[in-house]
């Protein structure tokens, strides 16, 4: 792997990746979002990734949870983001009442999304992880990427698949998937670019994203991007 100069970005330089909206467009010309995570007392996680992604202009933002925790996140959405269920999105009688760990899935419906987010407060456990089993086998999605956080990164098969692919782990998860320890990782974030790139040689349309109070952004090869300017407001 290089990391030699990689570019560094402020926030004046982010402007011209927000396109103007025209007064005639309609929200479908701005992007679906699919975001699907939450589990019970974890539905914050997605909604605060939904309002992330309404922020930035998508036009239509979903958030999909188990069965178990909708009423929750039904709750606490704001409502210009639609709440659903994991359950009936996927399946195509649209009546599942609760996953389990043999539960199969139909994932036609994720033709009308533009982007997919999966994993923040999903959960780590066997029905998570049959889910995920699953959907890594959809190969190349027919619209792209996918945005892989959080547990779903925790959980994900890597080098499986061959639609475009952003991962965006925090250091710890980057750590406890390469298995080495943390400081290793915190003393330089890219000290484990070469281990995530070599888990990966089999899907090569793969972005990385590490996240820290400095963020590096890169494809497998190199560090491209570096976002060196800390945050307080992510430690509280």
């Amino acid at each position: 792997m290089s990391s030699a100069n990689p570019i560094s970005y402020t926030v004046n330089d982010l402007g011209h990746w927000w396109p103007s909206r025209t007064r005639e467009g309609h929200k479908y010309d701005h992007g679906n979002v699919l975001i699907i995570g939450g589990s019970p007392s974890l539905t914050g996680a997605p909604i605060l990734a939904a309002l992330a992604a309404a922020s930035c202009g998508a036009g239509k933002v979903t958030v999909a949870t188990w069965e178990i925790s909708k009423s929750e996140l039904v709750a606490r959405t704001p409502p210009y983001i639609i709440p659903t269920a994991i359950e009936r999105l996927f399946t195509s009688s649209g009546e599942q009442k609760s996953a389990g760990p043999n539960t199969s899935y139909d994932f036609a419906v994720l033709e009308k999304f533009d982007a997919v987010v999966l994993g923040p407060g999903l959960g780590i456990n066997s029905i998570a992880q049959n889910f995920l089993n699953q959907l890594v086998k959809i190969s190349p999605r027919p619209l792209g990427p996918w945005i892989v956080d959080a547990d779903a990164f925790r959980q994900w098969k890597f080098g499986l698949t061959d639609t475009p692919t952003i991962f965006t782990p925090h250091l710890g998860e980057l750590s406890k998937v390469l298995m080495v320890p943390s400081e290793q990782i915190k003393t330089d974030g890219q000290h484990g670019w070469p281990q995530f790139a070599q888990l990966n040689q089999n899907a090569p349309q793969v972005t990385l994203v590490l996240k820290s109070s400095t963020t590096w952004i890169g494809h497998l090869a190199q560090v491209e991007y570096v976002w060196n300017f800390p945050n307080a407001t992510l430690g509280k």
